[in-house]
């Protein structure tokens, strides 16, 4: 039975805002007042402030408010001797959440009109559960990111020297996250949680040469969560082709195809997906009206794509086949083609509409089909 963990239940941003709290508390104390294990904790707590600084603490105090103005954790750098603050750190913590409204941006502009000091202002983005496309933050204001394995390599070093009961559940209870994340590669798909969905589609977005990207799109690939009428799933969507050549395909200027990973009938499966967009070039809102002519419009251009891409797939093989360099892999893509059919969705007409899909079975086979797919559509293209 696993250890008893209070971490498995004071799941909150709150709870976890008193853990940043605990810590970084441990720097205000006397070493004299400290026993050894105290004094690591301290040495933990004085790196990890110093990570977020970017320079040393050095003799300062470290005043902290939990829910200031509904900052989750501002720390307030002291110098003790003439009591100013020179330096204000905005720690945002979330646990599975995101930002929003601006966060960032309007607590920054709070503490600015409160420091008559003129002190420099950090802000922190502190993530327990994954989150992708992190770095991005840092173009919307965010100094330094704590993500879960970045605050796993920091405590790591001090986790078999510090015995601590509270230190020791946090630290396990981000283990164990981590590990979960990383199971995926020892289940089977069909034993697969939403955590495991995340640790494949890190890796794979991190794979080279698998994921295509059309020039200026890279930033585009992404994952998480889609909520829809079904329940939802975890997915993953990348934008293989240029606006040139969905033009060709759609032969209209704003509509998009991609690729998605997802969950459908208890299935997982490859989509080749089309949408429409509710805004015209000049990003103005469409009529519903107008909306609803360019959806049924695409409906119709789906459903001769889904043909065009079932033709090469089913009676082309030779031609897909052409675009892999790879000899081993050769055969045991024509196997697939052989075998495997290019599957539709019931064709019903909306902003985002399934063209045709691939089961898949496994990782590997997960990463063969996409890269048939691919193949497709670039086959379609040459037309």
């Amino acid at each position: 039975m696993e250890r008893n963990n209070i971490f498995n239940f004071a799941t909150s941003e709150l709870s976890q805002d008193a853990f940043i709290c605990w810590l970084c508390n441990w720097v205000n104390f006397d070493d004299n007042d400290l026993s050894e294990d105290e004094k690591k904790l301290k040495e933990l707590a004085t790196e990890f402030i110093e990570k977020m600084l970017g320079e040393k603490l050095e003799d300062r105090k470290v005043n902290i408010k939990r829910q200031y103005q509904k900052i989750d954790v501002l720390l307030e750098i002291q110098n003790k001797t003439n009591q100013v603050v020179d330096m204000y750190v905005i720690i945002e913590d979330k646990v599975g959440t995101g930002l929003h409204s601006n966060q960032i941006e309007g607590y920054t502009k709070l503490i600015s009109e409160k420091n008559k000091s003129k002190a420099q202002i950090k802000t922190v983005y502190y993530k327990t559960y994954d989150e992708d496309n992190m770095e991005n933050l840092k173009e919307n204001g965010v100094d330094v990111i704590f993500g879960r394995e970045k605050i796993l390599e920091l405590f790591g070093k001090y986790k078999d020297n510090i015995k601590d009961s509270i230190f020791r559940n946090y630290y396990d209870y981000l283990d164990n996250i981590e590990t979960d994340v990383n199971s995926y590669v020892e289940k089977n798909l069909e034993d697969w949680n939403s955590n495991c969905y995340i640790g494949f589609f890190k890796k794979l977005k991190n794979e080279k040469n698998l994921l295509e990207h059309a020039i200026g799109r890279q930033k585009d690939c992404s994952w998480g969560y889609v909520n829809n009428s079904s329940g939802g799933f975890m997915g993953m969507w990348w934008f293989p082709l240029s606006e040139e050549k969905i033009n060709k395909l759609t032969e209209t200027s704003d509509e998009d195809i991609y690729l998605q990973i997802e969950q459908y009938n208890q299935k997982n499966i490859i989509a080749i997906k089309y949408s429409v967009p509710k805004k015209n070039k000049n990003n103005k809102e469409l009529s519903k009206e107008d909306f609803e002519k360019k959806v049924t419009i695409a409906s119709e251009k789906r459903k001769e794509l889904f043909s065009k891409l079932k033709n090469k797939l089913e009676n082309e093989s030779k031609d897909i086949l052409k675009f892999e360099n790879k000899p081993e892999n050769i055969k045991k893509f024509e196997n697939i083609l052989k075998n495997e059919k290019f599957q539709k969705k019931y064709f019903r007409a909306g902003q985002y509409m399934t063209v045709g899909y691939l089961e898949f079975e496994n990782i590997d086979d997960c990463k063969d089909k996409i890269k048939i797919l691919q193949y497709a559509l670039n086959l379609l293209l040459k037309i």
